[in-house]
């Protein structure tokens, strides 16, 4: 009896044996290298564990024509995002942080496997050149 009492209370929580899933595309975005450019999608909560007075600094990047354009993100999300480079060895080709939190970066499927194994990942998925192809806006 106990031990149903501890599995039915296990199935309420995310569980750390849960593997995030990895969506491939069949025309996926390659470099030179071979590695394929993907979203990583992180879970809601993830940026929460970083601390709630880091300092939002502008970054700056320039345009197609070499103007230079500065954003924001969130500071707990630009942490996030560090330390995720950190540890699995990627640079961000860009991110998201005001509606929901995700990085973009070429990675090995070594990479991939590793973010798939950490709880803050909620999703990866492989980017696609002609995702909009054939769409009008209406």
């Amino acid at each position: 009896m106990a031990f149903a009492a501890v599995a039915a209370a296990g199935l309420g929580s995310p569980s750390a044996l849960a593997v995030a899933p990895y969506i491939k595309a069949d025309k996926a975005i390659t470099d030179e290298q071979g590695r394929i450019h993907v979203t990583i999608d992180f879970s809601d909560g993830a940026p929460l564990s970083y601390p709630h007075k880091l300092t939002l600094l502008p970054r700056t990047k320039q345009d197609g024509e070499g103007r230079p354009i500065e954003f924001f993100h969130k500071p707990q999300a630009e942490a996030l995002v560090a330390d995720f480079e950190k540890a699995y060895s990627f640079e961000r080709t860009g991110m998201t942080s005001w509606v929901g939190t995700s990085v973009t970066t070429f990675a090995t499927p070594d990479q991939v496997k590793r973010l798939q194994d950490d709880e803050r990942v909620k999703e990866i998925y492989d980017d696609v050149a002609d995702r909009f192809r054939g769409r009008t806006a209406r």
